[in-house]
């Protein structure tokens, strides 16, 4: 499949990355001195009438624990919606309400992790497969609700006026359930249902012109493969939105969509080896060279509470707080790797730099509890704070040959 710009299908492969940059001018722009980072996250497991997913409320919590640690959003800027909520009003709501909330010096992050699909094409500018392809909401395929299609999701992309915009969707819209391991992909069948779209508003793409944005696309697989749904440190996830948690919490915050890229790689080779495959989908990346080597979220010079974001962690961390009888609990810890087995070291509360060998002391993960991990502390106890931050200090041992 060639690949377009800037008329690209939004949905048209497994996974989507889309940067958008301010327009260049004849006058240097002035940086800007205010800015908020927001995400929307959304991610589905259960549909009223579709086959059920095991890892996407796992990816957005994930990457929700990411963004928080390592990448300078504010909690109260990141949007989760799950699920009953993730109907088609829901998601289009939600959208409509970031666009409003965004302002020019923004910087957003939106992320999609459920089924994806096709349906004809009725505005003719599909000229490779003639299909549309879209994102399933949770009322997917029940009568009357017809799915989010690419024009609609780039109609809306088109007014967001931030100063960059990085879209993540992990979904497919082909192949069959692989049934070893409980791995599935991320698709249903084509909607057939061609009258339910044609009284859409939107008859052509209104993406933003190319003299007016810049885009990055990272893809999770080849238009002829499958994104992958199964169990990846220790619990289930998407794996390429699990590689990119993988490798966004270990990248500096300025990192570009090359060095991202890379990392992403690396682990989905980890991942095939873990489970002894002999493909996995491959991940892709187009982008213009000026843009391959930049920042793929910048940071504004000020978040929109007033504080800086200058400071972000140079890891993504776990807060660490001590329980009843001396047993310390990872919060969170399994959706950033803290399987039993793994060792963290801690840190003071606030600690950004994590520099080896300045941490408090050693903890090894023996228990899962939910979401938390429990832990004991190495040769000696020592006192954690409230507050403590724990980063990844060594991984669980492999019980694969």
């Amino acid at each position: 499949m060639t690949h377009r710009f800037p008329t690209q299908s939004i949905l048209s492969l497994a996974l989507l990355a889309l940067f958008v940059a301010q327009p260049l001018s004849s006058q240097a722009a002035d940086p800007p001195t205010s800015g908020t980072k927001r995400a929307l996250l959304i991610g589905i497991n259960r549909y009223q009438v579709l086959p059920t997913l095991n890892g996407s409320l796992n990816d957005i919590e994930t990457m929700r624990q990411v963004l928080t640690t390592r990448w300078g959003f504010h909690p109260q800027h990141i949007a989760l919606l799950t699920d009953q909520a993730a109907t088609r009003a829901g998601i289009l709501a939600a959208l409509d309400r970031l666009v409003q909330e965004t302002g020019p010096s923004d910087v957003v992050y939106v992320h999609y992790s459920g089924h994806g699909s096709q349906v004809e094409d009725l505005s003719g500018d599909e000229t490779d497969d003639h299909l549309d392809e879209t994102l399933v909401p949770h009322d997917g395929r029940t009568p009357t609700v017809p799915d989010i299609t690419d024009d609609e999701l780039e109609a809306i992309v088109a007014r967001l006026k931030a100063r960059s915009i990085l879209i993540v969707l992990d979904s497919c819209h082909s192949g069959t359930a692989t049934r070893s391991l409980d791995i599935r992909t991320r698709s249903v069948p084509k909607d057939t249902r061609t009258e339910l779209y044609r009284p859409s508003p939107v008859q052509t793409r209104q993406v933003v012109p190319v003299t007016a944005a810049r885009y990055v696309l990272m893809t999770g697989a080849a238009a002829n493969q499958e994104a992958l749904d199964g169990p990846v440190g220790g619990r289930y996830h998407g794996f390429f939105s699990y590689s990119l948690s993988r490798s966004m919490g270990l990248v500096g915050p300025s990192a570009s969509p090359r060095e991202i890229f890379s990392g992403v790689e690396r682990e989905m080779k980890r991942i095939q080896a873990h489970f002894g495959r002999i493909s996995m989908p491959e991940p892709q990346l187009e982008a213009p060279p000026a843009l391959m080597d930049a920042p793929l979220l910048p940071a504004p010079s000020e978040s929109g509470d007033g504080t800086s974001t200058s400071g972000t962690a140079r890891l993504r961390w776990i807060e660490v707080k001590p329980h009843k009888g001396g047993e310390i609990v990872l919060l969170n810890g399994l959706l950033l790797g803290a399987a039993p087995g793994s060792t963290w070291a801690v840190y003071p509360p606030n600690e950004t730099r994590f520099l080896p060998g300045k941490s408090l002391g050693l903890l090894t993960v023996t228990q899962e509890r939910g979401k938390d991990a429990v832990a004991t502390p190495q040769a000696t106890a020592f006192p954690i704070p409230s507050g403590a931050r724990a980063v990844a200090f060594l991984p669980a041992a492999s019980t694969v040959r």
